[in-house]
């Protein structure tokens, strides 16, 4: 500062001087603190996120791990469901096989009879035609295996009425084996038959010709009354 006399001539200066060391390291050490705070703090925040971050890793890695034991258990599941698939494949071609046994057993039995032999379901449909039946039917412009799945009464309408049909049909309703004698106009031929209801609801019918027993007996009966 310029000191002047009271004519305003200068005189001198003078000077004040004050130590600001003191405010200067305080200031600093302030701005050293501010920073050393605020590292921390985002170091702190930065640790909560790594920790967030790890939580959701193990969250995601117990989830993971779960999914891999649920597709395990899934992965044994179907290899189970696979070998019962096998037996149960297994099982069926046996009892195909054995069931083809069976019907060629029984086909074999049926085709021995020596009679005439058919088998109707419960809708008096042709199930089974043995040969001698076949031989019979095609004498009547009938092929055996074109009569399969055919009513007998569509086919031979002319037996409708007759005792082929009464003596049939009560067979079948009354669930009772049945033998009777029947004379057959078109072929002018006497025929015993037996008839047997089976278990699911249709009828075995097996017959043979008496023609000539019929014959023999009417001889004997007019030779009796002569």
């Amino acid at each position: 500062t310029a000191l002047r006399d009271e004519h305003g001539d200068l005189m001198g200066f003078a000077k004040i001087t004050r130590d600001l060391t003191g405010r200067r390291v305080a200031e600093e050490q302030s701005r050293r603190l501010a920073a050393e705070s605020a590292a921390r703090t985002a170091a702190e925040q930065r640790n909560r996120e790594l920790d967030v971050l790890n939580n959701q890793l193990q969250e995601q890695a117990l989830e993971l791990e779960v999914q891999t034991e649920e597709a395990q258990a899934l992965a044994e599941e179907l290899e189970q469901t696979n070998e019962q698939l096998e037996d149960a494949l297994i099982q069926a071609e046996d009892s195909r096989a054995a069931a083809e046994m069976a019907e060629q057993f029984t086909r074999g039995i049926l085709e021995s009879i020596a009679d005439p032999f058919v088998v109707q379901d419960s809708e008096w449909r042709f199930k089974y035609i043995n040969q001698s039946a076949a031989q019979i039917f095609a004498g009547s412009g009938h092929e055996g295996q074109e009569l399969i799945g055919k009513r007998v009464w569509e086919v031979y309408p002319e037996l409708v009425g007759t005792q082929y049909e009464v003596q049939m049909r009560r067979a079948a309703s009354e669930r009772i084996a049945i033998t009777f004698e029947a004379y057959n106009p078109s072929r002018s031929a006497w025929s015993e038959l037996y008839c047997y209801p089976l278990p699911d609801g249709g009828l075995a019918t097996q017959w043979r010709d008496v023609t000539a027993r019929k014959r023999a007996e009417e001889s004997a009966r007019y030779l009796a009354r002569a």
